[in-house]
């Protein structure tokens, strides 16, 4: 993160603020955090109104002691708050990243970014739970908060609208990829969301990846049978081919690596990303975390926790940054095949299109029909040769023909 837009201001001039109290909120490339003053005092001056971008290490606004202090930085006005008392750090780093020491009078405020607001006569409540009022029309007014210092909650959301955490969730079979078309009027020209800024920025540096692609067509008549007995208890189709790409990377670790200067870095963990658009453009990449050994049914309910917070922008950093392998499925636009663009950090990413019935030849000679769909891998061939995604596609085959069922041992 190199810079934050700022959403609201949770305090005004004057406020008291609490050690660890949420001050304000600001937009990421791909999420919204509260910020939190690292002192306690009051809010002497707001620097940056909402709506500003700022870069990390700006100061934004200022604590101070004692209200007296508040009454003279009002009296000189905000251009002649006092500077920071360190210099921006050289490189960017998190908006979490506590400031130093502050002076004994008005100091910069120090945040870190994590939950806990209070308040007098405004409503308090996380962005996710402010997202999730809206989506179900519930008003925040009046309502008791169950999180730190009172502060409203998604779950306190639910409650309110009779909806259990479960029920409140975004459905998510079939919004793996999904998400509607945002038109501009003609001859307009529509500035660049920060998510696709993130975005374009990705793709340009992947640019610099020397890529090649592997195409490979696997039969789905069985996955189709196991997936018809699942899918009642929850398990959605994204999930289904997550496990089973986690289980073939774990015999083929060189498909999971990337490269580094050092040489190839081989994970810990195998964290398969699944690419999700995003309502207004741009997309994000949700990870579900050792994929090869989370079970398939929590699998699915750790999808669909990812997707309903990634929605509302709450994911945190380790939860759409860390993957190790990606898959992208434009399977349910009825799309056969496609090749994806390798995100910048990892070695390979699998494109799935869509099963179709097609008539094929047998080993014997005989005619059948078969549903069929084309999965292409992109990989970076300063790590992973030919052979390897050849070997790689073959077994994720033969595990999605011959034994679905296994994915939910």
């Amino acid at each position: 993160m190199t810079e934050g837009k700022i959403v609201e201001w949770l305090k005004q001039p004057g406020d008291r603020v609490e050690r660890g109290e949420s001050v304000l909120v600001v937009e990421s490339d791909k999420a919204d955090m509260d910020v939190e003053s690292f002192e306690a005092g009051f809010l002497g001056a707001v620097l940056l109104p909402a709506g500003s971008t700022a870069p990390v290490g700006e100061t934004i606004g200022l604590v101070v002691q004692t209200q007296a202090e508040v009454l003279e930085l009002q009296a000189k006005g905000p251009t002649s708050a006092p500077p920071p008392t360190s210099a921006p750090p050289a490189t960017p780093a998190p908006l979490s990243t506590p400031a130093p020491a502050a002076t004994p009078t008005p100091a910069p405020v120090a945040v870190v970014a994590t939950p806990a607001p209070i308040g007098s006569n405004r409503v308090v409540a996380s962005p996710r739970a402010r997202k999730l009022a809206q989506q179900l029309g519930v008003k925040l007014e009046g309502l008791l908060g169950s999180g730190p210092h009172g502060r409203l909650v998604a779950a306190d959301v639910e409650k309110a609208a009779g909806k259990s955490p479960a029920q409140a969730a975004v459905p998510v079979a079939s919004i793996p990829v999904a998400a509607p078309v945002v038109l501009a009027q003609p001859g307009e020209t529509k500035p660049f969301s920060t998510l696709q800024q993130a975005v374009n920025r990705n793709m340009m540096a992947s640019l610099a990846t020397p890529c090649f692609r592997v195409g490979y067509t696997i039969t789905t008549n069985k996955l189709d049978v196991f997936y018809k007995q699942v899918k009642p208890k929850g398990v959605t189709m994204t999930a289904l081919l997550a496990k089973a790409v986690a289980l073939t990377l774990v015999r083929h670790p060189q498909v999971n690596a990337a490269y580094s200067d050092a040489g190839i870095s081989f994970p810990a963990a195998i964290n398969v990303a699944v690419a999700v658009a995003m309502e207004g453009g741009g997309l994000l990449t949700p990870v579900l975390a050792q994929a090869d050994r989370v079970d398939l049914y929590s699998l699915s309910r750790n999808w669909a926790d990812l997707v309903a917070r990634a929605r509302t922008k709450q994911l945190k950093p380790e939860e759409y940054s860390s993957g190790t392998f990606t898959l992208s499925n434009l399977g349910m636009f009825g799309v056969d095949r496609f090749d994806a663009i390798l995100p910048p950090g990892t070695g390979a990413i699998l494109a799935v299109g869509a099963a179709r019935p097609v008539v094929v030849a047998n080993s014997d000679g005989s005619i059948a029909v078969k549903a069929q769909m084309q999965v292409n891998l992109t990989a970076d061939h300063r790590v992973i040769y030919g052979a390897d995604a050849a070997a790689f596609l073959k077994d994720l085959a033969l595990l999605i023909e011959n034994d679905p069922e296994s994915l939910a041992l």
